[in-house]
C-alpha cells in the first residue's frame, strides 16, 4: 500500500505475508540487532525458523497488522498493530532500520502508523507500550502527541502505557 504525506512524500507499507525473502531476512536481521532487541521485552535472538512461522501466522489474521515501511524505496523500519478494533483502538509498535543513517526514521514510521491506524482502521485511539529507561522513545512519543496513562511492570521491566487520540 502506497500513500503521500505533505512532510514526508510517498510512503509504502508492505505487509510482512506479502515480503519477498529478502525483506523476510531484512526484518529479522532488523529485529535481532542489538540497537533494536534491546528496548524489546525479549532480548533473545529469533531464529529464522521461529520468524518464518510468525510470518505464516499472520496469515489472514485480521488482529494483527505488520509493516515493512519504504521512503523512496529506502527501508526504514517495521510498524505493527495489534488488538485491532478493541474498544475503537489498536496497539501500535514500531522499530526503525538499525541498518541506515537517516534523520526522522521514527517520525515516517510514527507517521505512517498515523495514517494507517487513523485513515485505514478508522481507530479513533492508538496506544502503545515503550520501557520507561528508553527516554529517547518516552521523549519522542510525548512530542508527537502521546500522553502517559500509566505504568506497569512486564516480564520484571517497568512499562510505560501511552495512548494518542485522533484529531
Amino acid at each position: 500500500m502506497k500513500f503521500f504525506t505533505k512532510t514526508i512524500g510517498e510512503v509504502e507499507l508492505i505487509n510482512y505475508v506479502d515480503l519477498d525473502a529478502h525483506d523476510r531476512d531484512l526484518i529479522l536481521k532488523m529485529r535481532n540487532h542489538p540497537n533494536v532487541k534491546k528496548w524489546m521485552y525479549t532480548q533473545n535472538n529469533i531464529s529464522k525458523s521461529n520468524h518464518i512461522d510468525f510470518i505464516k501466522g499472520l496469515e489472514g489474521d485480521v488482529e494483527r497488522h505488520y509493516f515493512l515501511v519504504k521512503c523512496k524505496e529506502q527501508v526504514v523500519g517495521s510498524i505493527n498493530f495489534t488488538s485491532v478494533g478493541v474498544q475503537n483502538s489498536v496497539e501500535f509498535g514500531i522499530y526503525v532500520n538499525p541498518f541506515e543513517i537517516v534523520k526522522n526514521l521514527g517520525r515516517i514510521l510514527e507517521e505512517s502508523a498515523c495514517y494507517y491506524a487513523f485513515d485505514k482502521l478508522h481507530v479513533s485511539k492508538i496506544t502503545l507500550e515503550v520501557l520507561e529507561n528508553n527516554d529517547r522513545a518516552v521523549n519522542f512519543y510525548t512530542n508527537n502527541g502521546y500522553i502517559k496513562k500509566y505504568t506497569k511492570m512486564i516480564k520484571g521491566k517497568s512499562v510505560i502505557c501511552m495512548e494518542k487520540v485522533a484529531t
